[in-house]
């Protein structure tokens, strides 16, 4: 029994080593993945610096998931009983056009290198987790270097909801610690606490990070 929210994070090719434990696998009869990426992937080509690599990323979906379905349970939230529903409006927020640069630069050559104040920063996405994840934080206005640095690199977002929230208490949840970071340049010390208790007793906001 396999239990997963994101089987697939990369990409379908994926599903070919998550069920090769089992002789029961709807891909049993290819000895390997490269057998099986002959039939089920479109496999292309693309460069690391001056190195050309195979990119297996692109799998056809529409041939996989008639042969996954079958092994597959799904449940939404309401079959499995959650007591509460959630009610979800997304606020699209547009950032300052030099994050949209560093977003291209990033998705076209894998690396992104960032000169400021004469500091010198390399940001890497060569894998597709890694080039997700370091989208995934510069569409939140900041970013993980490859030294471990969090650099904060667009504050619009925290500067729209320190404006569109003004005067109400709210809990806010950043995924990365830059995150943080920024929302406490923009809110003032007597405004934010990431402590639960001065968040009840207080007229404070909260920052609270859901994924650690």
């Amino acid at each position: 029994i396999l239990l997963s929210g994101t089987p697939t994070p990369e990409s379908y090719s994926q599903m070919y080593h998550q069920l090769w434990v089992s002789p029961y696998s709807p891909f049993k009869d290819y000895k390997n993945f490269y057998s099986f990426a002959k039939e089920f992937v479109d496999v292309q080509e693309r460069f690391l610096g001056s190195i050309r690599v195979k990119d297996y990323s692109f799998a056809y979906k529409d041939l996989i998931i008639p042969l996954i379905q079958p092994l597959m349970i799904t449940y939404s939230q309401k079959q499995a009983n959650f007591k509460n529903t959630i009610e979800e409006i997304v606020i699209n927020i547009k950032m300052n056009a030099f994050t949209k640069e560093y977003i291209e630069t990033l998705l076209s050559d894998r690396v992104l290198e960032i000169r400021d104040n004469g500091r010198y920063d390399v940001i890497l996405g060569d894998t597709g987790v890694k080039l997700q994840n370091k989208i995934h934080q510069l569409n939140s206005g900041t970013v993980k270097t490859e030294d471990g640095v969090g650099l904060i690199i667009d504050r619009t977002k925290a500067a729209y909801i320190y404006t569109y929230f003004k005067g109400v208490k709210i809990a806010i949840f950043y995924k990365f610690k830059a995150e943080l970071e920024m929302l406490q340049q923009i809110y003032s010390q007597d405004e934010l606490t990431t402590d639960i208790d001065e968040f009840r007793n207080t007229k404070k906001s909260i920052a609270l990070q859901f994924v650690s």
